[in-house]
Parts: C-alpha cells; structure tokens; sequence
C-alpha cells in the first residue's frame, strides 16, 4: 500500500511540471511576440537613398513616433538644417513635416503606435538641393507583426503519452532499485527520479528540439563579411565614405622642409649708428606678437656722436621724416606692417650698425623650404602638398617658387622654395614639415585614398558601404601610389561607397 501511495505521488508530481510545460508553450511566456531586431528603437531601421541623401527610420524609445536619420550620399556625413515633409503614399491628405533634434542629422516625426504599416514620400530639402524619398514604415504592433509574417513563439503542449511513459519509467525504476536494495525505494528517490524523468521529457518539449536551441527570429545579425550598424552609431562614430571612381593625382617624393619667411614680407630692423638704446616712457618696449604699422616708432637711440654731430644728423632727420624729436635724439621706425617675431630691445644697452634690435614678419606670407638630392627630379618638380606632425588633419598647399642653381656648400643638396597658397597663419616660421613634392601627373582607373585600407594579415582590406546600414569588408589588390590616392586593381567596382573615416572603430564593431 506504502509503494501504490508513492506512486501515486509520483503522478501528482508529473501532473503539475505538466502544468509548467502547459504554461511554457500555451502561453508563449505571458503572450510575448518575438520582436525583430530592426523593430526595437535602438536597433537597424528602415533605409532609402535618392540621388544625393539617404535617410533611415527607426520607431522612438517610447514607440510614439519615428526618428529620421539623414545623411549625405556620398559622404555619410550628418545633415543638418535640413527641411523634411513626410507624405503617406496614396493619402495627399496626410502631410507632416519633421523636426529636429538636438543631435545633428536626426528628425522626430510624431506617428502614432497604432497606425498601421505604410509607406511614405519624403521630400527632403538642404540648401538649394532637393531629394525624394521613398521609405516603409512599419508600425511595430503584434498585430502587423503576426500578418506579416514575423516568426512568433508558437505553443508547445507537452501530450498524454509523454505523462505515462515519464509515470511508467519512474514506477520501473524505482521497482528496479527495490529488488537491487533489497527494499522498497525510499519516497525521496522516487520523487527525484520522477522529475529527472519529465525534466527529460520537457528537453524535447519545444517541438521535438533541444531546448537550448531557440527558434530563429528575425534579426540583422553579422555575418564574417559583412556587419550592420544603426545610423545614429553612424553618426557617433564618425563613419565617412567616398566612392571609388577614376582619378588624375600626380606621383609624388616626400622630403623634408621648414617653415621661412617670404623675404617680400620680413625685416629685421638695424639701428644706422652705434648709439645707446633710451630708457624713456614715451616710447615703450615692444614685446613679440605684438602688431605693427609701418612708420611706427619701436624705441629711441641715444647715438654716441659729438654735441655737433648728434644736432646736424638729427636736423637732416627730423625734416625727412617731418617729426619731432628731441635735440640728438634718433627714433627707430618699423619698415613694414606685421607682426613682431623677435626683440631684443634692452634700454640702457649699447647697440652697434650690425646688432639686430626687432624682426617683423608678415604672417599670412610665408614660404617653405626644402633640400632634394636626387638631382634629376628638379626638372620634374610642378607643386606639393605640405603636412605637420604639430597640426595632425591639417595639409598646406605649397606653389614652386624656385629652384637653386647651385648645391649648398653644407648639404650638398638643391635647395628648393615653395610659397603657401593658403592657410599660412596656421604655421609659424621654423615649423619643421613633410612635404609630398608632385611630379608628373598619372591617370588611374580606379582609385581610393590610401588611408583608407586596412591590413589584415599582411594583406589590405577595405570596407564598403553595401545598405544605409550595412557594411561589408573586402580584400582589394592596390597597384601605384600617387600622392594620397592608391589605385585599385581588383576587389571594388566604380562607385562603390568606400569607409575612409572611422574603419578602424567599424572593425572593432565587427
């Protein structure tokens, strides 16, 4: 009677993981759709691309509207101060304009939850250029989800005959260790063994699978090659393309130069006569980077002349100048306008014809000179493209000014001037730079910048933009290097949109 009772224990216990396994595949855990990943607002979203913006829509944190993503085409860079009015397609009556956000390149647009899945017409305006736009939009909701197709947990009932093997298999078991120990089984064993039993039984419950293999659901994951990235971590990130396309760049030589002035717009400034330098407040010390005009008083001499000599030289130069100054005193003037490099004014001090007092330069007029030694290229020498390790990002456009006829005694090289083009206030006199001396000019088919390859394994790779949101990374085969550019041989095709910012942080993402 004691061995019926535990049986019958047994049974209730079954019973009720039944019930669990009733409730695990029923309800489908409290009725829960499984969401894809492109529905949740963090996640990819849905993308289009006209002729020259592509935006992309995701649902909000709280589901009650859309954010759209909008970035240039070519670039991938955020657009800001961009005017965007949303159309339902077939329902002109339905007409919204979005606005932006505190982030650049993003837009709210306020779309209810519920509505149901369509798509709409953008019109999307930046500056005087205009852009159409296509673009679906789903509404998130279980119901759509379901009539789309999106996968679902589906209930899974654990039946009668998986009950009575589990029931029947415990009974044996435990009549099995009865007749091994020699006694009826205690009711703790049976009670364990019952439960490892259906426990068992639920490893195939979902559907006749393992239970720690989950049912696919629709999501955007990565494959080796290829990834995907939300917009906004786009953004975030700084991820920049540029399509690979046909270039003319001139093949280059690197060397090394400095920073000097152009000698139309620099002065040193001598005293005419060995005189000593006054101490007098009227005329102030000037001090570097001090601002001056030309005809502006620096300091004032006291030559060391004779009483004679001192009144007939300073009469001769107060009716040049036309100013006055008192008897045997000699005013030192700048010769320029610009900016004070260098002084060495020091009141008190005895100062000869040869003694360097101030040195102004022009700043937005400087020149950059370099040393080549291998002679034949002097001929070949059109232009060059200057950069800094003290202003990383930062490049100069340099203008061949002249060529040296003669080796320096020291270097034994030719010693070439360029002039800066632009930016020259950005560099200060003495700055050592690299300079990417151009030579004849080489057409490529296909070409992408060099800065833009990453080397996996000795061998270089790139990634391409292939989706508004997915990415995909590719072995390519560069042939010659000219200036910036490296021409591509094999592995992209014209127009493909090339990472050439932010490659290094895409592939950490991967």
């Amino acid at each position: 009677m004691r061995f019926v009772s535990m049986i019958i224990l047994s049974c209730l216990l079954l019973m009720a993981r039944a019930g669990v396994g009733f409730t695990h595949g029923g309800e489908a855990h409290g009725d829960l759709p499984a969401i894809p990943h492109q529905a949740m607002a963090t996640g990819a979203g849905h993308g289009a691309t006209g002729d020259r913006f592509e935006v992309v829509v995701t649902r909000t944190q709280d589901l009650q509207g859309v954010a759209l993503h909008l970035a240039d085409l070519e670039s991938n860079a955020p657009l800001a101060g961009a005017r965007i009015e949303a159309e339902r397609s077939g329902d002109p009556s339905w007409r919204m304009t979005a606005s932006p956000t505190l982030v650049p390149g993003i837009y709210a647009l306020a779309i209810p939850q519920g509505e149901a899945a369509h798509e709409l017409t953008l019109t999307v305006t930046v500056d005087q250029f205009t852009d159409l736009l296509l673009v679906s939009l789903p509404s998130f909701t279980p119901a759509t989800m379901v009539a789309a197709g999106t996968p679902v947990a589906e209930p899974v009932r654990i039946g009668l005959p998986v009950w009575i093997t589990a029931i029947l298999f415990a009974a044996l078991a435990g009549y099995l260790l009865g007749r091994i120990g020699g006694r009826k089984p205690p009711l703790p064993v049976l009670l364990v063994m019952a439960s490892a039993c259906l426990n068992a039984t639920e490893g195939l419950a979902h559907g006749n699978e393992a239970h720690g293999e989950q049912r696919q659901v629709v999501t955007d994951r990565a494959t080796d090659d290829e990834t995907s990235l939300p917009k906004a971590s786009q953004f975030l990130l700084g991820l920049r393309t540029l399509s690979a396309a046909p270039r003319e760049a001139a093949t280059t030589v690197r060397l090394v130069g400095r920073v000097i002035p152009d000698p139309s717009a620099y002065a040193r400034v001598h005293p005419s006569l060995s005189a000593r330098i006054s101490s007098d407040p009227g005329f102030p010390v000037p001090v570097t980077g001090q601002s001056v005009k030309r005809g502006q008083p620096l300091t004032a001499l006291d030559p060391n002349l004779s009483a004679s000599d001192k009144q007939g030289r300073q009469s001769a130069f107060l009716r040049a100048q036309g100013l006055e100054s008192p008897p045997g005193r000699e005013l030192l003037y700048a010769p320029i306008d610009g900016v004070i490099t260098d002084t060495h004014i020091v009141p008190g001090e005895v100062v000869t014809e040869q003694t360097v007092l101030a040195e102004i330069v022009q700043p937005d007029k400087l020149w950059v000179e370099a040393v080549l030694f291998d002679l034949p290229l002097a001929d070949r020498i059109s232009g060059a493209m200057a950069e800094s390790r003290l202003l990383p990002g930062r490049k100069f456009r340099l203008r061949l000014v002249g060529i040296s006829p003669k080796l320096n005694a020291e270097d034994l090289g030719l010693h070439l001037q360029f002039a800066v083009e632009e930016n020259a206030r950005a560099l200060r006199l003495g700055m050592p730079l690299d300079l990417h001396v151009e030579l004849e000019q080489v057409r490529m088919t296909l070409a992408i910048p060099h800065e833009a390859m990453l080397e996996k394994r000795g061998e270089p790779w790139v990634w391409v933009k292939t989706a508004p949101e997915r990415f995909s990374i590719r072995r390519v085969f560069p042939g010659r290097r000219a200036g910036p550019w490296t021409e591509i041989l094999a592995g992209l095709q014209a127009g493909d949109k090339v990472v050439v910012q932010g490659q290094r942080q895409l592939d950490g993402v991967r």
